[in-house]
Parts: structure tokens; C-alpha cells; sequence
């Protein structure tokens, strides 16, 4: 994932663009395709990762309950991405078109907040960005 998000960050301050939105317009479908895979794989695989590790850390106590359980609660906040990749490069490929002046909205924010646990549109997103100013 660190490979794919540098060759992007890379591919996009080359380019004479404002934003990472203008670089991700500039791209062709299957760069697009290849970045959504990688980032959304690495981003799932990382978060599992260091979820499992806290666990390892600081493994249950007894007596335990399922709803006390940190593990299980580390896992179900993290990022899943349960749809096709083709379905997350639409989405944000509409975002960057229908909102010009969020393009520079970094390109894995977007993403982030089309995972599962926050399923926003991009309508959505336009409203969460222009209130939060941008920010993760």
C-alpha cells in the first residue's frame, strides 16, 4: 500500500494540477482500478494488523463477554470495503467531477469515507468536507 500511495502522491505533485482530484481525473480507468485495490486492500489488511496486535498486547480478562470485547470492537470500527472496486472508482471519480473545488481532497479521505463503516455519497462527502474543512 505505502508503494502504491507514494507512486500516486508522485503522480500527482508531477502534474501541473491543483489537487490529488485533478490527478485522479487525469487518470486513466485502470490506474484508478489499480490504486482502489491496492489502498482498500492495504488499508483493511493494516487496520486487521494492528487491531490484532493491541489484542496480543492486551489479550481479555476473565471473566469475558463478547460485548466487552476490544478485539471485536477494534475490527468493527476499522475501514472494510465490501463492494466491487469498480463501484469506489465511480464514486470518487463523481466526487471529484461534481465538486471541482473539493479536488484537493486527498484521495484516501474520500475513500475512507466511502468504507462500509461510513457509506457516505459524494453529495454527502461535498457537505462533510466543506464543514470539517478538509481535514481527516
Amino acid at each position: 500500500m505505502a508503494v502504491l500511495l507514494v507512486l500516486f502522491v508522485h503522480y500527482a505533485s508531477a502534474q501541473t494540477h491543483n489537487g490529488e482530484g485533478d490527478a485522479w481525473q487525469s487518470m486513466n480507468s485502470d490506474t484508478r482500478h489499480g490504486f482502489v485495490w491496492g489502498y482498500t486492500i492495504g488499508l483493511t489488511r493494516g487496520f486487521a494488523q494492528g487491531c490484532n496486535a493491541y489484542y496480543q498486547i492486551a489479550p481479555p480478562q476473565a471473566p469475558h463477554s463478547l460485548q466487552d470485547d476490544l478485539f471485536g470492537k477494534c475490527i468493527t470500527k476499522g475501514f472494510g470495503f465490501s463492494k466491487p472496486v469498480a463501484y469506489y472508482e465511480k464514486q470518487i471519480t463523481d466526487f471529484y467531477t461534481s465538486f471541482p473545488t473539493d479536488r484537493n481532497v486527498p484521495f484516501e479521505d474520500v475513500l475512507k469515507k466511502l468504507s462500509d463503516s461510513e457509506n457516505m455519497t459524494p453529495q454527502q462527502m461535498h457537505a462533510w468536507f466543506k464543514e470539517h474543512g478538509h481535514t481527516k
